[in-house]
């Protein structure tokens, strides 16, 4: 019994000395997340992709792939034409940049009880003044 106690206690304190260093993020860890192959060009698509966002316009995966494409070719460092930006290479950009894909829906953004006078409006129009005009 005691040597389980032991063991017990010794697992405990190093399940808190892991989940301490892994929850810690410092501005040096933020700093040395991993980079594309192309970290440059990447940060050129990623100011793209902020302009045209702020403007309201759409960017989709497409956009971000052949901006890439065409940013890598207007650079010279990919010769061989091996960049592919692929759906591999999008999913870790948007990653590596904190973007996600967003797409309009038509849920409702109101609560019930917020639409409700436009439900009344609705019914009395519909009720006594197209009762009332001419056919």
């Amino acid at each position: 019994m005691k040597n389980w106690k032991q063991k017990q206690d010794a697992i405990r304190k190093d399940a808190e000395k892991s989940t301490t260093q892994k929850c810690r993020r410092s501005s040096a860890n933020i700093n040395r997340r991993k980079k594309g192959k192309y970290p440059e060009e990447e940060d050129i698509l990623h100011k793209k992709y902020k302009v045209r966002r702020a403007k309201g316009l759409v960017v989709d995966g497409q956009y971000l792939k052949t901006q890439m494409k065409l940013l890598v070719r207007e650079s010279g460092k990919d010769k061989d034409n091996k960049f592919k930006g692929g759906d591999k290479w999008l999913h870790n950009f948007t990653k590596r940049n904190g973007i996600s894909k967003q797409r309009k829906t038509n849920n409702k953004s109101h609560s019930i009880i917020e639409r409700l006078p436009q439900v009344k409006n609705f019914h009395w129009y519909t009720i006594y003044q197209m009762a009332t005009e001419d056919p």
